[in-house]
């Protein structure tokens, strides 16, 4: 009796494919402590799913006419424990993530290249979530939350600038090349109410 696996180091949750490598056998009988399915009777077993971290015996059973023979692997599978679920919460464009070893943070479930810290401020609204990751490589990733980033998307198509964009409160709005004399200015917050009013010239640089 002999066989291997595909990988005999995992996470919780992870599955496992076992290769029989025994000569000359006709019926298999495999015991897998602490996995679902624990038996099987297929030559070649997959998809042997281990959800309790800590380290499982692998025992196989092979026989044919002449009789059987037994490998029994103590703690062949060490299986390692995954992080708990993490949480994120949003201040205005930042995202704070619950704390964790190490982190990478998704856009629409793509991950952001270089987001690799506790925190992270989007740029573009999306399905944004994170992944946090232990020391022994297992991740757990949070529930997806849509963040939507306020601001002018082009105010240069007006003909003035407003700076900085996104704003946490106080915002500088040119109006040199602004393509009517007179407009009226109104600031709205992110709840719709109207926080500031007033009638800008062309040429007049408006700090509110």
């Amino acid at each position: 009796a002999n066989f291997n696996a595909n990988r005999n180091v995992i996470c919780e949750g992870d599955s496992i494919n076992f290769q029989d490598l025994s000569m000359n056998a006709v019926s298999w009988q495999w015991s897998f402590p602490g996995a679902t399915p624990p038996y099987s009777t297929l030559q070649h077993p997959s998809g042997i799913v281990y959800s309790t971290a800590g380290h499982h015996d692998v025992n196989l059973i092979v026989t044919n006419a002449s009789g059987s023979t037994a490998l029994f692997r103590q703690g062949f599978i060490t299986v390692n424990d995954v992080p708990a679920q993490p949480t994120f919460y949003a201040t205005g464009p930042v995202l704070i993530s619950s704390q964790a070893p190490a982190y990478q943070w998704y856009l629409n479930n793509t991950a952001i290249p270089g987001a690799t810290s506790q925190s992270f401020t989007a740029q573009t609204s999306g399905n944004y979530y994170v992944e946090v990751i232990n020391p022994s490589g297992c991740s757990k990733i949070s529930s997806a939350q849509y963040i939507t980033i306020v601001g002018i998307e082009d105010p240069a198509a007006a003909g003035f600038a407003v700076f900085p964009n996104p704003s946490n409160g106080k915002i500088f709005i040119p109006t040199g090349n602004m393509k009517t004399p007179v407009v009226k200015l109104e600031i709205l917050d992110v709840a719709g109410k109207l926080v500031y009013s007033a009638n800008v010239a062309g040429g007049q640089e408006v700090g509110v």
